[in-house]
């Protein structure tokens, strides 16, 4: 199964949103998730994909009475970026990456 990446940019009042929306009402079916990323600038960027992160972590942690975060990790492709209490783990931390609880918020 590929992995279809749809980007929409351009002026304020081009009618984007309402595409997307569009887009989105009829072909629902053909996909398991739809995130929408508030993109405006690069730092509500990051809050939205962290936002998509938790959500995504705390599904599949709800799947499990004990989860492992290391194998949910591995099943969302980010092997080595959660540790065993379900948090982040950072090898080299800058001011834009922040250790995120990711499921016991």
């Amino acid at each position: 199964m590929g992995i279809n990446q749809v980007v929409l940019y351009g002026m304020g009042g081009m009618e984007k949103t309402q595409l997307a929306l569009e887009y989105v009402y009829r072909h629902c079916g053909d996909y398991s998730s739809v995130f929408w990323i508030n993109a405006a600038t690069g730092e509500t960027t990051k809050i939205n994909l962290t936002h998509i992160m938790q959500r995504l972590f705390k599904h599949h942690a709800k799947l499990s009475d004990e989860p492992d975060y290391i194998a949910i990790g591995r099943l969302l492709r980010m092997t080595g970026k959660l540790n065993l209490t379900g948090m982040f783990t950072v090898q080299h931390p800058i001011k834009e990456q922040h250790v995120i609880n990711t499921v016991k918020e």
